[in-house]
């Protein structure tokens, strides 16, 4: 019976590089404000829901915000992928090894549910080495708060590997 382990990527696999920075840049881009950027609380929540909180907060409207996002996201992707050359996530000690081992494991499948855009988390594991081994994910780009994330990664999982995972088999 094959178990779904399902991983978050910023402060579990990875840390650092230049998310933040390119973050702020894109936020510039597409809405001529990053609001208070420095100053706000970036964990446990999706890319969307960041900066929607940061565009409201700087006097936004929520039909502006969402207008703009997908020129935000766009301009996001490109700005990381410029910058993770330079500024490379740093793989957290014991995760390479931990994830090649369970991939190597046939009863386990490993999928992501991260507040990353699906662009954002392919890019900053590709840049560690780490994305092979995670065939599926729920991301901030499907949807825009964190707890609905971990259905659309079981419901991929289900796709992929034809079958069902009872909740008792995912971690």
């Amino acid at each position: 019976m094959r178990r779904l382990l399902l991983f978050d990527i910023d402060g579990t696999l990875v840390s650092g590089g230049p998310a933040k920075d390119a973050f702020h840049v894109a936020l510039l881009e597409a809405f001529g404000t990053a609001g208070d950027i420095d100053g706000h609380d970036f964990s446990g929540k999706t890319d969307p829901q960041i900066a929607r909180e940061l565009l409201v907060g700087a006097g936004l409207d929520h039909e502006a915000v969402d207008r703009g996002l997908p020129i935000l996201f766009a301009a996001y992707l490109r700005e990381l992928e410029a910058r993770l050359p330079d500024r490379p996530v740093r793989v957290l000690p014991g995760a390479r090894r931990l994830v090649d081992v369970l991939a190597e494991a046939e009863d386990i499948a490993l999928g992501l549910v991260t507040g990353n855009v699906a662009g954002g988390a392919d890019l900053k594991l590709g840049s560690a080495g780490l994305r092979d081994p995670f065939r599926v994910g729920g991301f901030g780009s499907d949807a825009e708060h964190r707890d609905d994330l971990r259905p659309v990664a079981l419901r991929r999982a289900r796709a992929t590997w034809s079958g069902d995972f009872e909740p008792e088999q995912v971690w």
